[in-house]
């Protein structure tokens, strides 16, 4: 019988790679959706007679672009420059 090892997807923290990368995901995701958030969402979609799901669904995906650039650019350029992107 073969025994496979699987600790080159091994962290030095325990844990696999994958499980680590949950875990942190999850947070962001947690920190990223805030209650301020969600009411503006709220304030908008009564104000516009929309629908909150659709503005939900439709926000986000127009949002993971910008999200990925200005952490880019922060971890590239810094503080100041990640602000300035998000300013504009």
């Amino acid at each position: 019988m073969k025994v496979i090892s699987h600790e080159k997807n091994k962290s030095s923290n325990g844990g696999s790679k994958m499980e680590q990368l949950l875990i942190v995901s999850m947070a962001f995701a947690l920190f990223v959706v805030c209650p301020r958030m969600t009411g503006m969402t709220n304030v908008i979609t009564n104000a516009t007679q929309t629908n909150i799901i659709h503005v939900a669904i439709i926000g986000t995906i127009m949002s993971l672009p910008l999200v990925i650039a200005m952490v880019l650019i922060f971890k590239q350029y810094g503080l100041f420059a990640a602000l300035g992107f998000c300013a504009n």
